[in-house]
């Protein structure tokens, strides 16, 4: 499946009432722009949006196996820096 979104970590996730803040870890994940949230499995290329090492907030396009429980097995990403 193809998906376009923003690479995002939990400081910019409204989920529930969760509390937003960076001190919850790094951990990314993309919000589509369909709204819904997809998690990034910790493997190539995936592995570096899920730590945010290469789109920290920014527009992406991924190309990813879609796994139960929202997971994305990413095979190719696409950064779209503004």
């Amino acid at each position: 499946m193809t998906l376009e979104g923003v690479n995002k970590c939990q400081c910019g996730l409204a989920v529930a009432d969760l509390p937003h803040s960076c001190k919850l870890g790094h951990l990314h994940h993309l919000e589509a722009d369909d709204g819904k949230i997809y998690h990034n499995l910790q493997t190539e290329p995936g592995k570096q949006a899920f730590l945010g090492r290469v789109a920290h907030f920014q527009p992406a396009g991924v190309t990813a196996l879609l796994l139960p429980g929202q997971f994305l097995l990413v095979q190719q990403l696409d950064v779209k820096t503004e």
